[in-house]
């Protein structure tokens, strides 16, 4: 997540739609003051090399809102758990309504058939003896399958924009002049551990694509998201 005084927007970080590399593009154009979460060392790295920065006053809001996220989770039991993304309704908590309705605020998208694979792969990059992918999705649950959670607040979108991950390089340019910003490119984090491009309509067996839909079944009904045979 980020939330920029300085440009007045805020962006929630969705899974698997190219999150970390779009927090370093913005986090760049970014100042002190800013509130911007955690990325990890090596991706901190990476962005570096790329021309790509964090201003150097970051770490106080960022404690500022660890501090508050701690204090809200402990409230409800998950004791000193920290979560480095909010969703949208802990956002405008911790925001409050003026910032919140005040501020420019997006997030990213993907079809869900697709976004499930990423998934899949992902949350099994280090395993030795990797699960079926149908059966890794049948067994997975809804909030790891959808997005929808992150940005809605009683089940309805929140965000002033949800640009959508398939035409990311698009959307970026798009972003980036709505901004005012410099830089109209990401730098290339976190590449997907899939090497395999083959369409979902090959790898996804009926079950795990009932699945899907059932886990997904708002944001396929709001950004009218359809399977397509290849």
């Amino acid at each position: 997540m980020i939330i920029s005084h300085k440009h007045k927007f805020i962006y929630i970080k969705t899974a698997k739609t190219a999150g970390t590399s779009v927090v370093v593009f913005l986090a760049d154009q970014c100042s002190n003051g800013d509130l911007v979460t955690a990325t990890g060392k090596t991706d901190s790295i990476e962005a570096q090399k790329a021309g790509y920065h964090f201003p150097s006053g970051l770490s106080s809001s960022i404690e500022q809102a660890k501090l508050w996220l701690w204090k809200k989770q402990n409230e409800s039991s998950h004791h000193g758990k920290i979560f480095k993304n909010l969703p949208a309704a802990d956002a405008y908590r911790f925001l409050g309504s003026d910032v919140w309705n005040s501020y420019y605020k997006f997030c990213f998208e993907r079809n869900p058939y697709d976004r499930a694979i990423s998934l899949y792969y992902w949350h099994n990059r280090f395993a030795e003896t990797m699960p079926g992918l149908n059966e890794y999705i049948l067994t997975a649950k809804d909030k790891k399958l959808s997005n929808w959670l992150t940005y809605t607040i009683d089940d309805q979108v929140v965000m002033d924009h949800v640009y959508q991950f398939e035409n990311l390089s698009e959307e970026i340019k798009n972003i980036a002049a709505k901004l005012s910003f410099t830089k109209t490119s990401l730098p290339q984090l976190k590449i997907s551990q899939n090497r395999d491009k083959t369409h979902y309509s090959k790898l996804l067996s009926s079950q795990a694509r009932v699945r899907i839909e059932a886990a997904c079944f708002r944001e396929i009904e709001y950004f009218q998201y359809r399977w397509e045979d290849k």
